[in-house]
C-alpha cells in the first residue's frame, strides 16, 4: 500500500492521509528498526571524522602528489600527472 502512495502519479496529501489512516487500521504499516544510543554515537562520530577530518586528509594528499610531480626530474612519466593538472 505504501508503494502505491509513492508510485501514484496524482499527489494529493488528502489522499495519502487516508491511504495511512487505512493501513494504520488495517495494520499494515510495517515495523520500523531504531538504532541504539551506542551505534547512534559511533555513526555521528564517522559522520564528524568523513565531513570534517576526510576534507583535510584529501586536501594534505593531494599537496604532497603535487609537490612530487613538481620535483620530479624531466621526462619521467607519472600516472597522476593527468589529474594534477586538472585541479
Amino acid at each position: 500500500m505504501l508503494r502505491a502512495i509513492a508510485a501514484a502519479k496524482k499527489k494529493n496529501d488528502k489522499i495519502d492521509a487516508s491511504k495511512i489512516d487505512d493501513c494504520l487500521r488495517c495494520d499494515f504499516l510495517p515495523e520500523c528498526h531504531m538504532a541504539s544510543m551506542d551505534i547512534e554515537d559511533r555513526r555521528r562520530t564517522l559522520r564528524y571524522r568523513t565531513c570534517r577530518l576526510g576534507g583535510q586528509y584529501t586536501a594534505r594528499e593531494m599537496q604532497v602528489l603535487r609537490l612530487r610531480y613538481e620535483s620530479r626530474p624531466v621526462g619521467t612519466k607519472n600516472l597522476k600527472a593527468r589529474s594534477l593538472k586538472q585541479m
